[in-house]
């Protein structure tokens, strides 16, 4: 079976997963309400994060002030990363920055593309090899993450995918930490970071996204697009669903449930 025929299959099986999950998630909110009121947590300073520094949404200079910030010091801004030459490797002589960090930001994401290329080390990546050899379908890998406590790490751990509009040909994009890997193996709560998809609303191919289990506010991005039916992003601080019209015929409720968490 291959690789496309698989990750369709675990999806499917997710379904019962997800219903585990959503009885747990009642389940746990029951008990703490229960606690009685808690003190009230303290307001974050701006508006385009929250107070764990997850990307909210707001202006172009808000989100290059956020990856800055919270997500590498090298960053420069989105103008800058559009004029890094697409086979620049190595070190910026201008900047005396690694190129890298200076159009795919995170350095989680970066160890997971390595991976997912086949290269030897992140200063292999460059814009034209991650378009031509990631190709139409970005699949975190569910059997590493059981058996694999780093890679795992790092999928937990990418706030951002900023740099991956330069995969242009991906139509299909899963990013969520594996339930089996987290419940099953490790003993933890699956939870990712992410927060920023801000890299998909140049993604005109894009008809597939699974990204539960993050920490996603902002979903503006994938306006316009049309996902598939079995897309799913439960589990994360969505509050505003409009970006979703232009999916509506085609989108199946139940695996798009939003409880907040």
């Amino acid at each position: 079976m291959n690789t496309l025929m698989k990750e369709r299959t675990r999806r499917a099986l997710r379904v019962i997963k997800i219903l585990l999950m959503t009885i747990a998630a009642l389940v746990m909110a029951f008990s703490f309400s229960s606690l009685g009121s808690q003190p009230p947590v303290q307001a974050a300073t701006t508006t385009y994060m929250d107070d764990n520094g997850n990307w909210k949404g707001g202006t172009a200079t808000d989100h290059d002030t956020w990856l800055k910030d919270q997500v590498n010091s090298n960053w420069i801004s989105a103008d800058f990363a559009s004029q890094v030459p697409a086979d620049a490797k190595g070190t910026d002589q201008t900047t005396g920055k690694p190129y890298i960090d200076e159009w795919l930001p995170d350095k989680n994401l970066q160890k997971l593309v390595v991976h997912d290329l086949g290269l030897s080390s992140v200063s292999d990546i460059t814009k034209d090899n991650l378009n031509q050899k990631m190709g139409a379908y970005f699949y975190l890998d569910s059997d590493l993450q059981h058996y694999n406590r780093t890679y795992y790490n790092q999928v937990c751990n990418t706030k951002s995918l900023e740099g991956l509009q330069y995969a242009t040909q991906l139509t299909d994009l899963e990013f969520t930490p594996d339930q089996d890997a987290s419940l099953g193996t490790w003993g933890v709560w699956p939870h990712g970071r992410l927060s920023d998809i801000s890299a998909l609303k140049q993604l005109t191919e894009l008809t597939h996204l699974n990204i539960q289990l993050d920490d996603v506010y902002d979903i503006s991005p994938i306006a316009g697009k049309k996902l598939d039916s079995t897309t799913s992003m439960s589990y994360n601080h969505i509050i505003d669903a409009s970006p979703l019209e232009s999916s509506k015929d085609t989108l199946h409720l139940f695996y798009l449930c939003f409880p907040v968490v």
